[in-house]
């Protein structure tokens, strides 16, 4: 498995170099790196690998000036001013002053707390043609809003970017319309990682179960939806003895009642906003198999009694909780937990994937969730060379030295990597949805019906869709109007 991960990485540097061209003043280095990396693999292993594949950017000097980012109280995500001997702020440490050194440029930061005031904030600024900060890197459905208000730079028009660079999300494309993109997601924001939503797996209880190993379902394709519910449904006890499932019991399986459960839209292959056959989008959510999804979750969380979700959104974390106490074999979280809360978790578990929708869905996926972080430029921005060398830079850090790091940590490395593990995260994070429709929400489209059905235990999704369809599809027409026109 490691070789074959290693010869995948370098051919992606391969096409990536080809596709990029010279790229200014290091391509004699380029070239030696990549002679470099064609007699080391063997030594290495994917995420090590990583350290050589070209950024392709050319020599620049900021002349000391300060990178300034906008963002919300996520400062360790972007600053860090000293080695703190915690492997992922170090990281962090390591990747700005390789920049720093680099191009001769300093980092700061505006924060601002609840994640509203920096759109508040943004908009401020552009109304009044400021110019205080080089990038925002904030709420990614937030940040939405300022998008229709017309309030950022297309990121096609930014030099030095690059979003076939791996350090920036495949899924970029599909928030790209009409050559116009406004946010842009990338490894800088380490927390777009962090978000990713995934499922944890109890080895130790698992096998007191009879379920034993979980990455060979995964990777011959079996597992779905059913295979989960199979598994887990029986697997129940009343631990307070009160004749009724609440948070106090055991469970085979257990989900959050909020975006944990939106995510099996994207994990289902049900889109919100999609492109049609001549390349336009349109509001698709509606389908006979959307109607299915609800009536599978609502009875596999009502109807089956190892599985379990609360009815409001006022429980967050519960799946998560439930799970560090053992009283879970399974549950929805996401990757953040297992670098956070899980980090002193005694027992073994595994990182997997949301489950397919059936075993003819080819792919898995999943979503980040909408406090992740997406990147803007302003459109009063007056150097755009700067902003676009070192936004380019610090994403391809990110990817080369903080994602590696982060990796170990959330799967408990401590010696030589899993590479199963790994191979699931690389699942997870390459397969990751960003739908125009979510991303672009702003509050006013259709990114959390589904939590809202399975919270209710309502199947009726055309009555819902009748009540709220009609100003939820006007409001998408006026974003795709907005980038048609733009």
């Amino acid at each position: 498995m490691k070789k074959a991960l290693v010869l995948l990485l370098l051919l992606a540097t391969m096409i990536s170099v080809a596709a990029c061209g010279g790229g200014g003043g290091e391509s004699a280095d380029t070239s030696a790196a990549d002679t470099s990396a064609a007699e080391t693999t063997e030594e290495l292993d994917a995420l090590e690998a990583r350290v050589l594949v070209a950024d392709n950017l050319p020599e620049y000097d900021a002349g000391g000036r300060d990178f300034i980012t906008v963002s919300y109280s996520e400062e360790a995500h972007y600053i860090m001013e000293e080695q703190t001997g915690d492997v992922v702020d170090d990281a962090i440490y390591e990747r700005n002053t390789a920049v720093s050194e680099r191009f001769n440029v300093n980092f700061d930061i505006l924060l601002f707390n609840p994640y509203y005031e920096v759109r508040n904030y943004t908009k401020k600024c552009v109304n009044s043609g400021e110019d205080p900060f080089d990038l925002i890197s904030t709420h990614v459905v937030d940040n939405g809003v300022s998008v229709i208000d017309g309030h950022f730079m297309n990121w096609y028009d930014v030099p030095h970017i690059n979003f076939e660079q791996p350090w920036w999300y495949a899924a970029n494309a599909d928030l790209s319309y009409c050559g116009k993109a406004y946010q842009a997601v990338g490894y800088y924001a380490l927390n777009t990682v962090a978000k990713t939503y995934c499922v944890f797996y109890n080895k130790r209880l698992g096998e007191n179960y009879g379920i034993g190993n979980m990455y060979d379902s995964v990777y011959d394709g079996t597992w779905t939806i059913d295979k989960q519910i199979e598994l887990t449904k029986d697997i129940y006890q009343d631990l307070n003895n009160d004749g009724g499932k609440d948070e106090n019991d055991f469970y085979g399986f257990v989900s959050d009642p909020s975006s944990n459960v939106n995510t099996y839209l994207w994990a289902f292959e049900n889109p919100i906003v999609a492109a049609n056959k001549q390349g336009e989008l349109e509001f698709v959510i509606k389908t006979e198999k959307l109607n299915n999804i609800i009536e599978k979750l609502n009875g596999m969380f009502e109807n089956e009694k190892g599985c379990f979700t609360m009815k409001d959104n006022q429980h967050h974390g519960i799946g998560t909780s439930l799970f560090k106490e053992a009283r879970a074999v399974f549950c929805n979280s996401t990757i953040g937990n297992a670098a956070s809360t899980l980090r002193e978790f005694e027992d073994d578990y595994a990182i997997l994937p949301y489950p397919k929708w059936n075993e003819a869905q080819e792919q898995y996926h999943t979503m980040s969730d909408g406090a992740h972080h997406a990147m803007s430029v302003s459109i009063c921005e007056q150097d755009l060379e700067f902003v676009g060398i070192i936004t380019e830079a610090l994403n391809a850090e990110s990817w080369k030295r903080v994602v590696p790091v982060y990796y170990d940590v959330a799967l408990k490395v401590k010696g030589t990597r899993d590479e199963e593990s790994v191979g699931v995260l690389d699942i997870l994070v390459s397969n990751c949805s960003f739908d125009f429709g979510y991303v672009y929400n702003g509050w006013s489209g259709a990114s959390f019906w589904v939590q809202n059905l399975i919270q209710a235990r309502s199947n009726d999704f055309e009555s819902f869709y009748a009540s709220k369809g009609p100003a939820v599809e006007e409001y998408y027409n006026k974003l795709f109007t907005f980038f048609e026109e733009a």
